[in-house]
């Protein structure tokens, strides 16, 4: 397996003289369009088994709604509930080999499979982004394990709010234990799926990258290699890496939206009883195991999607600096074609482009969010 030989070199910090090709099927891809909607009977009954057990906490917990006393159901569960539908029926509807077949052919476009440094640059951060993504699961799989000791339901444990709920209806609670030993798989699948396509443009924009420094050093010797060939071949390759974004953003802005807001929900709402509900020192242990493991998935996901627009960033800002190193009316106006073009990223579910100042943004939000939490608790 390609990713097993990568990971056994870099943990011996040995540098391999030959990596394998960047795949477009991974594993994890592999995986994915299995249980889509174009996939055979077998994934389809699969997907809408994994579907129906994974809602089934939501369910049960519909029908313990007293309509006589009113809406109670919590807007918390409402939030993870709508939004993992949406990340369900995304995956099932959109995440196919007809998906994966477009991104192929934009792929080959780019005719970089034979480049060392482009295939290193694709292992060595897949493996990273893996490594750190599985570290970030285990630790939702502590809390969620803690968690569930926490609310045995046949215990004498206190009567609060959450307890009292699986004491009164047992069915609750193994609902849960089945949604458990699905949910973390899924959830890494997808984790995984994302990291893929976000390494997979990080590699492509990487290779223009070194394409324009290559060229630009080479100006400086020789300002004639600097021609309108050598520019236009740079910009259709900066092209063709657009389009190669823009067919994955048809996945990955609307997945990331209800992503984003799922993992959002529960870090908020693990922050706040871990800050202001009295508990004992073990359940604040286990909740910021949880609360850390949801923050740092969630930045680890956003720093790659920023990566992308950065890197596009650093590829005109190398073309800006070959303009003013020519004249030449042909060259300039491929130049100006290059640079007319923008930078190149991911959106937030089609709202807004993910950047360094839409990030600040977001977690400036988040702390004014955390920071407002005690007004709440009066």
């Amino acid at each position: 397996m390609a990713f097993v030989k990568v990971l056994n070199g870099w943990m011996r910090n040995n540098e391999l003289t030959d990596y394998p090709q960047i795949p477009i099927y991974s594993t994890a891809s592999k995986l994915g369009s299995s249980i889509s909607s174009k996939s055979e009977f077998r994934g389809k009954c699969v997907a809408i088994l994994v579907i129906i057990l994974l809602n089934f906490k939501y369910l049960f917990r519909s029908l313990d709604v007293s309509l006589d006393s009113g809406f109670d159901v919590e807007f918390k569960i409402f939030i993870d509930c709508l939004c993992e539908l949406g990340m369900h029926f995304l995956l099932y509807f959109k995440f196919n080999l007809n998906f994966l077949r477009q991104i192929e052919n934009l792929w080959k476009e780019l005719q970089i499979d034979s480049d060392y440094a482009a295939k290193k640059y694709f292992w060595n951060h897949k493996v990273i982004y893996y490594i750190l993504s599985a570290n970030f699961s285990v630790s939702l799989l502590i809390y969620d394990i803690a968690n569930m000791f926490r609310i045995w339901p046949y215990s004498d444990a206190g009567q609060s709010t959450t307890i009292s709920i699986y004491r009164k209806n047992p069915i609750h609670y193994w609902t849960i234990i089945v949604r458990i030993i699905i949910i973390h798989p899924y959830n890494l699948l997808q984790t995984f799926i994302l990291f893929d396509l976000l390494v997979l443009a990080q590699t492509a924009l990487q290779h223009v990258n070194m394409e324009s420094h290559r060229l630009y050093r080479a100006s400086n010797i020789d300002i004639k290699t600097l021609n309108i060939k050598a520019m236009r071949n740079l910009r259709l390759k900066f092209f063709s890496t657009q389009r190669l974004v823009n067919k994955m953003n048809e996945f990955f802005s609307p997945f990331l939206f209800p992503y984003c807001v799922i993992f959002m929900n529960r870090f908020i709402n693990l922050l706040y009883f871990g800050l202001f509900v009295q508990q004992s020192l073990g359940t604040k242990i286990y909740r910021t195991v949880g609360c850390v493991g949801m923050l740092s998935l969630l930045i680890l996901v956003v720093h790659a999607a920023v990566k992308v627009y950065t890197k596009s960033q650093e590829v005109m800002v190398t073309v800006y600096k070959l303009s003013l190193k020519t004249d030449y009316l042909r060259v300039m106006n491929e130049i100006s074609l290059f640079l007319n073009c923008g930078g190149i990223g991911f959106s937030f579910g089609g709202i807004f482009m993910i950047n360094t100042s839409t990030v600040f943004t977001f977690f400036s939000i988040l702390a004014t969010i955390i920071v407002s939490i005690p007004s709440f608790t009066r």
